[in-house]
């Protein structure tokens, strides 16, 4: 499969945002647990 440079750096810049998302998600998530346990 081919993919051309720019399209490669798109879907890689994609990837990161979307782990950053979900890693901001997962401690949101926790910080709502850490205040619902207290």
């Amino acid at each position: 499969m081919f993919i051309n440079k720019e399209k490669e750096h798109e879907i890689l810049d994609n990837m990161k945002q979307e782990e950053l998302f979900l890693k901001e998600s997962s401690n949101a998530l926790e910080m709502n647990q850490a205040i619902y346990d207290d």
